[in-house]
């Protein structure tokens, strides 16, 4: 905690731990990783329904009770391969 001499005259303490606390955490919080995905290139799918890529997102992102995401004519293949 900074002293009385470093804070801003009318920044109350509270909020100065608040901010140093949100700090530590950001910290703490580890970096995005692409959820999983390899990042930097491009992907063609010719064909495939962008549903197919919604789904994969939701599985990455935990949600992989998920077999369809919008219309199910478009996710029969499941979320796309080749995407980590």
């Amino acid at each position: 905690m900074p002293t009385a001499a470093a804070r801003p005259r009318d920044a109350p303490p509270r909020f100065l731990g608040e901010i140093a606390h949100l700090a530590q955490r950001l910290a703490e919080t580890p970096k995005p990783g692409g959820l999983g995905f390899t990042t930097g290139r491009a992907l063609q799918f010719p064909g495939v329904p962008h549903n197919r890529l919604l789904l994969s997102l939701a599985h990455a992102m935990g949600h992989t009770e998920l077999v369809r995401f919008g219309n199910p004519d478009y996710c029969g293949a499941g979320p796309l391969t080749g995407l980590a």
